[in-house]
């Protein structure tokens, strides 16, 4: 089945399993398709299993790379890569949406988040290129050992086939076009070979990415270190997702939303198939990537990520699917934990 999804500067055609919208479509964007910028050693990859011996897909890795990637973000292609609309609001909630946050029920509506916490700082927008289009995803920084390890969507970071993003970066707290923590640029992707040889297909229970990350550069003359990612969020690796209330952050992108600032739903989670769940969720694309919360703490804004968004149904919107954190994804978070290349 090929699904056309359109937004105001690209259209897109994806071979998609029946009636879903998969890879690209969640991490729909759209910048200038020609010229999209330089290419860094991730754009292009080798195809299916890693290469032997070494452990992730390379990404920015000198400080030439760094720079040209950090360089690439300007604001004005910050605000090309969404379909930004100024005037365009979340839709209110009406009656209780005062209290949603604290009673872990949206009613399906997704609302900005206004009430701070560790989560609008972990939670990030996410910055790429592929196929010279230059694309926006939502992602998380995740508690790691070495404090550098970002989760997200594999679509936001592969279209498969050995095809990887380049000029990738993730932006935590984004918020307007700020960057109140710095941006990180990749050195190094962790996915699945079932995702890479097989993106596009009904595979989303691979469709997870772990990405290590390059602390900015220190502000020109100073002998300061860069800024650090702000403290990841726990993760726990499950078969399937507990029946509950799950709380899911992103930045969506099209209308009504903007892109511009974090936003969220509340509500009951259940099953949706072999390691996927789902949630009512009215949020846009540009949300692929964001983490789903179990056991969170609204005034804390802290929990547990057991899932990320990966796709909708094309004839639900309203119905948001993620792909659990499962044994496959385990393994591609140790491998980033541990990884040597720092």
């Amino acid at each position: 089945m090929v699904v056309t999804i359109s937004n105001r500067s690209v259209t897109r055609a994806l071979v998609a399993a029946p009636a879903v919208v998969l890879a690209a479509a969640l991490a729909i964007a759209a910048g200038a398709a020609a010229g999209a910028g330089p290419r860094g050693p991730a754009a292009a990859g080798p195809a299916g299993s890693l290469p032997a011996g070494q452990a992730g897909q390379p990404a920015a890795v000198t400080v030439g790379e760094k720079v040209a990637v950090a360089r690439y973000w300007t604001p004005a292609r910050m605000r090309a890569a969404v379909p930004a609309r100024a005037d365009v609001r979340a839709p209110a909630l009406a009656g209780h949406s005062a209290r949603a946050w604290l009673t872990g029920n949206t009613a399906g509506w997704g609302l900005r988040w206004t009430h701070g916490g560790a989560v609008a700082r972990s939670t990030g927008k996410v910055f790429f290129t592929l196929d010279d289009v230059n694309y926006v995803c939502s992602g998380s920084a995740v508690a790691s050992a070495h404090g550098d390890v970002v989760l997200t969507a594999a679509h936001c970071v592969s279209g498969g086939a050995g095809q990887w993003a380049s000029n990738w970066i993730f932006v935590p707290g984004y918020r307007d076009g700020t960057r109140p923590y710095g941006a990180f640029t990749a050195r190094r992707f962790f996915v699945s070979p079932r995702w890479t040889e097989h993106a596009g297909t009904a595979n989303e229970r691979y469709d997870v990415a772990f990405v290590t990350v390059n602390p900015p550069p220190a502000p020109s003359g100073s002998r300061q270190a860069g800024m650090l990612l702000p403290a990841g969020q726990p993760v726990a690796f499950s078969q399937r997702f507990a029946a509950g209330t799950a709380y899911v952050f992103g930045y969506p992108a099209e209308p009504p939303y903007s892109g511009l600032y974090l936003n969220y739903c509340a509500g009951p989670a259940q099953p949706g198939g072999l390691g996927v769940t789902r949630t009512r969720c009215a949020m846009t694309a540009g949300d692929s990537g964001e983490p789903w919360f179990a056991g969170f703490s609204p005034r804390t804004g802290t929990g547990t990520i057991v899932a990320i968004t990966t796709y909708k149904i094309s004839d639900n919107r309203r119905v948001l699917y993620a792909t659990v954190l499962g044994p496959a994804a385990r393994v591609l978070y140790q491998e980033a934990d541990v990884s040597p290349d720092r």
